[in-house]
């Protein structure tokens, strides 16, 4: 063996549950952990025997890592790849880093390429406290003068996040202000109406695609976003108690896990045939077949108004606020204010009825 390479020949249990010995063909024994956190199985090596590990440690480090008390090998990897740059590290050193602990569901190649056009030219080099809120508005300004608003958002959006990520895994300290966000589309957002609906669910009934008009017709049947669909496994289906975990929410940290209700309708739109793919929706191009549905439906919304058109029938039988907020795992209620409106109508009758009481 050169380089300290050790090669592992022979597994052993300990009576400590999730605690296992390696043994090299040297002798040399390495205790490894196994253990779930948020729905994910890990296994790492918690140390060598030569080093002093024992079984009772590595048990100890494993029940740390199971109440959150320590950090998971995959995240200090993370925190020492910064921490090892000279010097405080720049923006370009956090992305890095985001990178390594967010994993394939966060670190998407959009965002890489988004990151290295119009982030790291102006900003990759520079240290986040050293930005002045000018620096990030004349970046963003330039964006919306050339009428590109949902760039300039994600910029600042994408900026604010490294920001708080550096300062929760005291990588670096972050930006010196709060990030002041130009809106996306001000004052829109589609609403489908319940003739657009039918539409929809007629056109899917004889799609060929069945797995992607499943797909379809579950989104608008749960009001779960797109990214957490495509994600969705078939362990995280609870059709008895009638729950979806949703798996790396957004707003949330990697590992993180959301739930939301499973509709007996919803149910049948699940694939009828497990397919050889852990995912649930796993093989579909369903943003591809989008477009083919919506023509055909004469709806000219986007996929994501599957979410807003679940909204839009929830308010409609008469669904509250709270409960809503709820369904759609929104983590700041301000969000699911914006159907707040559709309650008028029921606000109305619900003054008729009163009224007529009084006759």
């Amino acid at each position: 063996m050169s380089n300290g390479e050790v090669f592992h020949v022979k597994r052993e249990k300990t009576r400590y549950p999730g605690v296992t010995i390696y043994t090299a063909k040297n002798g040399e024994k390495t205790f490894y952990i196994t253990y779930r956190k948020s729905g994910r199985l890990i296994e790492e090596p918690a140390g060598r025997a030569s080093h002093g590990m024992t079984a009772a440690k590595a048990a100890q480090r494993r029940g740390d890592r199971l109440r959150g008390d320590t950090a998971t090998n995959t995240e200090t990897r993370a925190q020492t790849a910064v921490q090892e740059a000279e010097g405080e590290p720049t923006v370009a050193d956090v992305w890095a880093a985001y990178l390594k602990y967010k994993g394939a569901y966060r670190a998407r190649y959009a965002e890489s390429n988004f990151v290295k056009n119009h982030i790291a030219p102006s900003f990759g080099a520079r240290t986040f406290d050293s930005i002045a809120p000018l620096d990030l508005d004349a970046a963003i300004n330039a964006l919306l003068k050339n009428g590109k608003r949902r760039t300039a958002h994600l910029l600042g959006s994408l900026m604010r996040r490294l920001s708080r990520f550096a300062v929760k895994k005291r990588l670096c300290p972050g930006l010196t202000f709060e990030v002041e966000l130009p809106r996306q589309n001000p004052g829109v957002t589609a609403f489908l109406t319940t003739e657009q609906i039918t539409r929809l669910k007629q056109v899917c009934e004889t799609y060929p695609d069945r797995l992607s008009a499943c797909a379809v017709m579950f989104c608008l049947a749960t009001g779960i976003r797109s990214g957490a669909m495509l994600r969705l496994e078939w362990g995280d289906l609870d059709v008895e108690a009638g729950r979806i975990r949703l798996r790396d929410p957004k707003g949330g940290d990697v590992g993180d896990s959301d739930y939301t209700a499973l509709s007996a309708t919803a149910i049948k739109y699940l694939p009828l045939i497990r397919a050889r793919e852990k995912r649930v929706f796993g093989g579909c191009n369903v943003k591809k077949a989008w477009l083919k549905i919506r023509a055909a439906a004469d709806v000219a919304i986007r996929f994501h108004d599957l979410r807003h058109g679940f909204s839009t029938l929830a308010i409609a039988a008469g669904v509250d606020m709270y409960t809503l907020q709820r369904l759609l795992t929104h983590r700041d209620p301000k969000m699911t204010q914006r159907y707040a409106h559709l309650q008028d109508s029921q606000l109305k009758m619900a003054a008729d009825k009163v009224g007529g009481l009084i006759k």
